[in-house]
């Protein structure tokens, strides 16, 4: 299969190289400079001929840049990409593990699940998800706990509907989900770790991120 590993940093650190290192001469990667300001040294690490830097001017939104990403690899002939996070919450077993789930079943939407709890969850991080989860599965025949995890593979036909949503933050990936989980057959599940490290740089506000999320479920 033809896959490319699309990855939308901010300000990044050591973790998105590690990730960087491990994959690119297995696949084509795609970066997305989201208007970074701190650690441009980093990127000036990815000399590669399968590693592709896209650049925000300024900081845009994380939907804003995993849709441009995919508009620039909609006309190319690929099977699918694997959207990860660069900051060290995805693991780069659980990324083979996705990775290879998508090439058993590649017409599906795979989907990342943590198991969210007290214990491995910052407080702020597990109410935010548990109440956008909550609500996102109201009434719904189809339930996802995680809501808001971003490591997924989604297959080159649902490209063109993913450019029709129109959030360009962190509400993207849960608008994702409302357009494509209203039948079984269209995802699969996959079990993966549960990662917060003290030091790991994560640019979601759980409490304004979540705010933004839930209204965008409302609406």
């Amino acid at each position: 299969m033809k896959i490319y590993i699309i990855i939308p940093v901010k300000n990044p650190d050591y973790e998105m190289i590690k990730i960087l290192k491990f994959f690119k001469k297995k696949y084509k990667i795609i970066v997305i400079n989201d208007g970074s300001t701190l650690n441009g040294k980093y990127f000036r690490h990815l000399n590669s001929k399968n590693v592709e830097i896209l650049k925000n001017s300024k900081n845009m939104g994380k939907g804003y840049s995993l849709k441009k990403a995919i508009r620039k690899v909609i006309r190319r002939k690929i099977d699918g990409i694997i959207q990860a996070d660069g900051d060290g919450q995805h693991s780069i077993n659980d990324i083979n593990k996705v990775i290879n789930c998508f090439k058993k079943n590649k017409s599906k939407i795979i989907i990342g699940q943590r198991e969210l709890n007290f214990k491995n969850t910052p407080l702020r991080n597990f109410l935010g998800n548990k109440i956008a989860s909550i609500i996102f599965n109201y009434g719904r025949k189809y339930k996802i706990n995680d809501t808001q995890c971003g490591l997924r593979a989604i297959p080159q036909n649902k490209f063109s509907n993913c450019l029709k949503l129109r959030e360009n933050n962190y509400a993207y990936e849960t608008k994702f989900l409302s357009m494509f989980l209203s039948k079984k057959k269209n995802y699969k599940l996959i079990k993966i770790k549960t990662i917060y490290k003290k030091n790991t740089i994560s640019h979601f506000k759980p409490i304004n991120d979540s705010i933004t999320i839930l209204n965008s479920l409302f609406k």
